[in-house]
């Protein structure tokens, strides 16, 4: 060891209680964002790095110019087996779906990766539970920089009860997708 500090800060995140969640503006798809479906699973993690329990899309059932819809399920296994984290994870994992669709998002509307820069607000509404399984609708809002596309979305139960709302979501170009 050199004795040296090195402190980079990658993430700021302020959390707030509040009494009731101000009135959320319900993403609606237009009959072009139906039009199209999008790929599988494997066609997903074919163009994502994510491994083992992070592969949690299993779809995109919708997808078009200014939104796309993701099918995803909640890991089942315990990614810290005897931590007693389990019950933990249901905020991170969802919330890791909705990164990943307005990711795949982003990439069908640029030919390039774009990785998660920031989440303005996120709202925890309801939890998922291990196996089951979710909606995730994201929204195009426009490019808030040459290097950001930015987002809303919201993850739904499988019985329709809202779990999460992200806005002000930004992905950054990360670089142009490989050939193929």
């Amino acid at each position: 060891r050199t004795g040296r500090v090195d402190r980079t800060q990658h993430f700021r995140a302020q959390y707030a209680l509040e009494g009731g969640a101000p009135a959320w503006e319900l993403i609606v798809l237009g009959g072009d964002d139906l039009k199209q479906l999008g790929p599988e699973r494997e066609a997903i993690y074919n163009a994502f790095f994510h491994t083992g329990c992070f592969q949690i899309m299993d779809s995109v059932p919708f997808a078009g110019p200014s939104a796309m819809v993701g099918r995803g399920t909640r890991p089942s296994e315990d990614p810290a087996p005897g931590l007693g984290m389990d019950g933990l994870l249901s905020g991170p994992f969802i919330r890791e779906a909705a990164l990943q669709t307005a990711g795949l998002h982003a990439m069908n509307r640029t030919g390039h990766m774009h990785l998660p820069a920031s989440i303005g607000r996120c709202v925890i509404h309801q939890t998922v539970a291990p196996g089951e399984g979710f909606f995730v609708r994201v929204q195009h809002l426009g490019e808030t920089s040459p290097q950001h596309q930015g987002y809303k979305a919201e993850v739904w139960s499988e019985d329709g009860s809202l779990l999460q709302t992200l806005d002000r979501l930004e992905m950054i170009d990360a670089s142009p997708l490989p050939s193929g």
